[in-house]
């Protein structure tokens, strides 16, 4: 998918089907040209409850780091937080749309399903994790926010978001054949397993950019280029 200056340009691969996995895992890719920065995201990060600790020295932990200026991380909100404040469907709803991205601590995610609510997954904004068990938490947290994500619904169709518009055509471009070879490995067969490759915005048609031909030989499509060359880093 990509969106416009307010949207992401993104990928959208219709693959065979692997084995399911939890809806809080999912492949990451770097990315070239990231999509999200300190300039133009805020992010949320969900960090776990500790006796003497938890938000609290977490906030603390996150200024020191600079994480703000570094990553766009603008809000640090415990696991107790999120269960009693935003517990109403509306709040959950509110909360997904008042981040462009969420983080969590690795070690909560088996808490956050629940907690999250479907909206969340709807949005395809269930946080990625991230190791905050070492001193250094700004360089996962920034490789975090500067890569992109492979999400799988219950079919075939895989999505990931690409870029922006504002970023141009060699940017986006850049980063969809990035994410395309780090996608791969995760498609049963690899490319033998992928029927099309299409490129839209969020409320635009799918524009075909690669399609599986008779024997399943890629045809080229609007890129102009066949299954070998997309995936080209």
């Amino acid at each position: 998918m990509v969106e416009r200056e307010g949207g992401k340009e993104g990928t959208g691969d219709h693959a065979a089907a692997a084995p399911p996995t939890s809806p809080l895992s999912f492949p990451s890719s770097p990315i070239p040209h990231p999509i999200f920065t300190a300039d133009n995201a805020e992010v949320c990060l969900f960090v776990k409850d500790a006796p003497g600790g938890g938000a609290k020295d977490a906030k603390k932990r996150a200024a020191e780091a600079k994480l703000a200026a570094k990553a766009g991380v603008t809000k640090v909100l415990a696991v107790s937080k999120l269960k009693t404040k935003f517990e109403p469907h509306e709040a959950k709803r509110r909360l997904a749309g008042a981040y462009d991205l969420f983080l969590a601590d690795a070690r909560v995610l088996p808490m956050l399903a629940k907690a999250l609510g479907k909206g969340f997954f709807r949005a395809k904004k269930q946080p990625v994790p991230v190791d905050l068990t070492s001193k250094d938490w700004a360089a996962p947290i920034e490789r975090a926010v500067s890569s992109t994500y492979m999400f799988r619904g219950g079919g075939s169709c895989v999505n990931i978001k690409v870029g922006r518009t504002a970023q141009g055509a060699d940017a986006v471009a850049a980063n969809a054949r990035a994410a395309l070879a780090a996608a791969l490995p995760h498609v049963a067969g690899g490319w033998a397993g992928v029927a099309s490759v299409m490129l839209k915005l969020a409320s635009s048609a799918a524009l075909p950019v690669y399609q599986a031909g008779a024997g399943g030989k890629g045809e080229e499509g609007v890129g102009g280029a066949a299954a070998p060359a997309a995936v080209e880093a």
